[in-house]
């Protein structure tokens, strides 16, 4: 009986050994990163389990002495399993204590544990280091008092939210132990246990440098842009896409398209989108996009862009592609209004057609003139001698007149005549050209009405260029009049330092496309004009320092616009008398 429970002993304990050995190679496997402590208990926990089913499997086997044995053994190894067990919570609690004292005095920003009153209950080593507080005086206080005082309240609605267990992150200033301000970021945290709030973390980071830094990219931003904003340049962002991102003051004004309005549109579809005989501009072909599609930058000396009203002005421009590691990333587009530019290269032309013409005019003004003081010479011999003749004659000497007064509006031209300013009421001077062509006017059914300013300033001028301009504007006027009509003259003080003029009428008008060619040389709508008219009073009237232009409608009539300055400049007389002299 012994011996069999010898047997039945040796057969147990070297199941054990089996099952211990097997359970462990069995567990490194499945976990081999554990540590082996685990795996031992585990495997003991297996072994239990198996002699408890071996025990229910093999009832008859289970004498007293083997119940004895079976219970010391069970015994034994749930003291074993209950140790491994302590050892492993003791192991996982250090363990777990360990990293939340890294987390807590190694992280680089302050951390703050407050319970629900608000109160400072612990800190890490970066309170002292950011703040120079120690923790014995901030332990045990209320956290308001280390808020700046126009923040405190802020810092009080951030509290209270979090105490409804709601996380916060908001910006704030707090005071250094120096009394010096500091700007931080801080994030709330509510520390809940079972529904319960038990306290909260507080997290804060450091922003003065930060602030400073984004402080200096905001005052280089603002200073570029108020670069950008104070060049005449029309300057315009644009993305990859084509897509406007910029648009300066200046391109606001050219285009009368506001920022707003132009942002976000493609650059294209808004300036760039007809040509100027009104065919569509592809894309394909446009500059801008080609600079973002090929990478290079493209000069345009002569362009049109298109305004927001629908009209066009003549441009130039640049656009160049900006690139970040050989790929373009946006484009940008300058460009300059070219119409002051134009029109003073269309002035250089016209001021060399009419030195040709001068030279032309003087000579054949001095040829023509010596023949004729012949002719006149043995006409004025001849009324001697033909009195039954006389009024042919007469005839004659009058054309021969006439022909000399061209001959000297000719001369004009080539060598302005000496003028003399003197201080002259211009009301006066008008009323004696009405005076002077209003019997003309009659015969072609023309009512000549002024409406003069009594109040005008005298004001500086050559009496004798001036009616020469206001007699070739009504007689213009009057040319113009088939049908008759009403011609008015209108005469009032502009400013304090200029009057000015007006001479309009009912005629025909002039067609658009003509008006801008008024004043050029030997251009006239006229059947029989030559175009010198216009262009000698131009002259006269820049000659005084004033200006000129024409306003008309067809079939409704002109308007004559001239501004003179009540003094004239020391730089005027001094340009005439170079040219007179």
């Amino acid at each position: 009986m012994i011996s069999g429970g010898i047997h039945y002993v040796l057969f147990i304990i070297l199941l054990f050994f089996i099952t211990v050995i097997v359970s462990y190679i069995l567990l490194k496997i499945l976990f081999a990163h554990t540590f082996p402590i685990y795996m031992l208990s585990a495997a003991a926990i297996i072994c239990i389990i198996s002699l408890v089913v071996w025990s229910i499997h093999f009832p008859h086997m289970a004498d007293s002495f083997t119940r004895f044995l079976f219970s010391s053994i069970v015994a034994v190894l749930s003291a074993f399993c209950l140790a491994a067990s302590a050892f492993i919570i003791s192991r996982l609690l250090k363990e777990n204590k360990q990293c939340h004292k890294c987390l807590f005095f190694e992280y680089p920003d302050v951390i703050l544990l407050l319970d629900i009153n608000g109160l400072l209950i612990s800190g890490n080593p970066e309170v002292r280091k950011m703040l120079g507080y120690k923790p014995s005086e901030y332990i045990g206080k209320h956290f308001t008092q280390f808020i700046a005082p126009d923040q405190i309240e802020k810092a009080k609605k951030k509290f209270e939210r979090t105490l409804k267990g709601e996380s916060c992150e908001y910006d704030l200033q707090v005071k250094h132990k120096n009394e010096k301000i500091i700007d931080m970021h801080f994030k709330t945290i509510p520390i809940i246990h079972g529904n319960r709030l038990k306290g909260i973390y507080v997290i804060g980071q450091n922003m003065t440098e930060l602030n400073r830094y984004r402080k200096e990219l905001e005052n280089l931003y603002h200073k570029h842009t108020l670069i950008l904003n104070s060049i005449a340049e029309g300057v315009c962002g644009i993305d990859k896409y084509g897509n406007i991102v910029f648009w300066n003051p200046a391109a606001e004004r050219m285009t009368g398209y506001k920022a707003e309005e132009a942002i976000g549109k493609a650059s294209h579809d808004i300036i760039h989108h007809t040509k100027k005989d009104g065919t569509p501009y592809s894309i394909d072909e446009c500059p801008i996009d080609l600079a973002i599609q090929d990478g290079k930058t493209y000069h345009i000396s002569e362009d049109i862009f298109w305004k927001k009203d629908g009209t066009h002005f003549p441009v130039s421009y640049t656009v160049t592609p900006v690139l970040e590691n050989g790929a373009v990333v946006d484009a940008v587009l300058t460009f300059t209004d070219i119409t002051e530019l134009k029109k003073t290269e269309e002035f250089i032309r016209t001021s060399e057609k009419l030195s040709v013409a001068g030279q032309l005019a003087a000579g054949i003004a001095h040829e023509i003139r010596n023949p004729l003081t012949a002719i006149k010479g043995f006409i004025q011999l001849l009324q001697f001698e033909l009195d039954e003749k006389k009024p042919y004659l007469h005839i004659i000497e009058s054309e021969i007149q006439r022909i000399e007064l061209i001959l000297g509006e000719l001369l004009v031209l080539a060598k302005p005549q000496a003028t003399k300013f003197t201080k002259s009421d211009i009301g006066v001077l008008l009323q004696h050209v009405t005076t002077l062509l209003e019997t003309q006017g009659i015969l072609h059914n023309i009512q000549i009405i002024t409406k003069i300013d009594p109040s005008l300033p005298l004001i500086e001028c050559d009496e004798n260029g001036l009616k020469q301009v206001f007699i070739n504007f009504l007689k213009n006027a009057m040319e113009a009049m088939k049908s008759g009509g009403h011609i008015f003259i209108e005469a009032q003080k502009k400013d304090e330092y200029s009057v000015l003029i007006r001479f309009i009428d009912e005629g025909c008008g002039i067609p658009k496309e003509q008006l801008e060619k008024i004043g050029k040389p030997f251009f006239t709508t006229k059947e029989k004009g030559t175009g010198l008219g216009i262009m000698i009073s131009k002259k006269i009237i820049e000659d005084h320092g004033g200006t000129m232009s024409i306003m008309s409608e067809e079939n409704k009539g002109t308007t004559v616009e001239v501004t003179l300055p009540i003094r004239v400049s020391a730089s005027s007389v001094l340009h005439n008398s170079l040219l007179s002299g």
